[in-house]
C-alpha cells in the first residue's frame, strides 16, 4: 500500500514538472517568434541600405579605373 502511494505523489510532482516545462516552452516559442518578427523588421530597414548600386552607377565606376595591367609573358619549359 505505501509503495502505491509513493508511485502515486511521484506521478503527481512529475505531472507538475510537466506543466512547467509546458509553459516555459510556450514563452520561449512566443519570444521566438517576436525576434523572428524584430530580425525581419531590421532587414527591411536595412535592405535600402545593403543593396547593389544601380547598374549606371556601377558603369561610371568601372570607365574611371584604369585598365588591368596585362600579364607576364609565359616563360618556356626546358624539358
Amino acid at each position: 500500500m505505501r509503495y502505491v502511494a509513493l508511485l502515486e505523489d511521484d506521478n503527481q510532482f512529475l505531472r507538475g514538472q510537466l506543466a512547467v516545462k509546458d509553459k516555459t516552452i510556450d514563452a520561449l516559442l512566443e519570444r521566438d517568434r517576436e525576434s523572428n518578427i524584430l530580425v525581419g523588421q531590421l532587414q527591411q530597414l536595412l535592405a535600402p541600405l545593403l543593396s547593389a548600386p544601380d547598374r549606371e552607377g556601377a558603369e561610371d565606376k568601372e570607365v574611371r579605373k584604369a585598365p588591368p595591367a596585362e600579364s607576364s609573358q609565359a616563360v618556356p619549359r626546358s624539358e
